[in-house]
């Protein structure tokens, strides 16, 4: 604030400040500090019940982690890992490339022996009303009076 005195008067102005900051340069983290972008297939499994998963990492990185529904299950130097003699069932795959730090991958399903059987239903007017499948659940889908599709639920379809 400022004081102001003239002809006997006192008065005080607030001279408001303005702070302008100028970023002059950007910091990036070495690729040691951040591994992003691991991708993560898996094959379609064998007979046997052997599944290869491969991934791709857009970084440097010096060793995986492979999960198997949440639990560890072994470990790679290399960017692919053979689950050998899987037995039916469903398994959920990630791994976690690492250097200095780990990076998880996306997860991956594999189902072995379990048949997926889909069955369509349609209404009188032909539009597609249920879908009953054994593996993603079955889906409800209802219809406006004009014959726009309006809803879709995930929900047993009733027959």
């Amino acid at each position: 604030m400022k004081n102001n005195s003239f002809s006997g008067f006192s008065t005080w102005m607030v001279v408001p400040t303005i702070y302008l900051i100028f970023i002059t340069s950007l910091f990036l983290l070495p690729n040691s500090q951040a591994l992003a972008g691991t991708q993560l297939t898996a094959s379609t499994p064998t007979s046997a019940g052997n599944i290869t998963l491969s991934w791709t990492a857009s970084s440097t990185w010096y060793g995986a982690n492979i999960y198997e529904n949440n639990v560890k299950v072994g470990g790679a130097t290399s960017p692919s890992y053979t689950v050998v003699g899987k037995s039916n069932g469903t398994y959920q795959y990630y791994v976690e490339t690492c250097n200095s730090g780990c990076t998880r991958s996306n997860t991956v399903t594999v189902m072995i022996g379990q048949a997926k059987n889909i069955k369509y239903t349609y209404d009188a007017l032909g539009r597609l009303v249920c879908v009953n499948d054994t593996v993603n659940g079955d889906r409800n889908y209802q219809y406006d009076d004009a014959g726009n599709r309006e809803n879709v639920s995930l929900s047993n379809c009733g027959n």
